[in-house]
């Protein structure tokens, strides 16, 4: 009886471990988001990865960066907020100009939003020409 409820609870264990692994995998998903310019060239534009909070919900958020901060950080960083999407929400991103600095220097930041529920990869070199 010991041994069968060893290896049930092996199993079980298993399972659990798999799950985890694979909702991990998941979650990293959205680390590919879109970058662009803006049609009037002034923002960096950032597509941000899915939603984390509520998964079932699938939708993502525009960042716009402007792109005169990126060359030119405030010592205090930069509040942005992100474009509307379902529910007719929006998150805060809190660059620090630390960020700011690296994505100057072809770097890349990984932001999240105040409420820790999508990812922002940020990265200058994808948009230059």
């Amino acid at each position: 009886m010991n041994d069968q409820r060893r290896n049930f609870l092996k199993k079980t264990g298993l399972v659990v471990l798999s799950l985890t692994v694979a909702e991990q995998a998941l979650s990293h998903q959205g680390d590919t988001q879109s970058l662009k310019q803006s049609k009037n060239g002034e923002n960096l534009v950032v597509e941000s990865g899915p939603g984390r909070l509520f998964p079932l919900v699938h939708h993502h958020h525009e960042l716009h960066v402007p792109i005169a901060i990126i060359f030119n950080p405030p010592a205090e960083g930069i509040t942005l907020k992100t474009t509307l999407a379902w529910a007719l929400h929006w998150h805060t991103v809190i660059l620090t100009q630390q960020q700011l600095l690296a994505i100057r220097d072809q770097g890349e930041v990984v932001a999240e939003d105040t409420v820790k529920d999508h990812l922002y990869r940020i990265r200058l070199t994808s948009v230059r020409g």
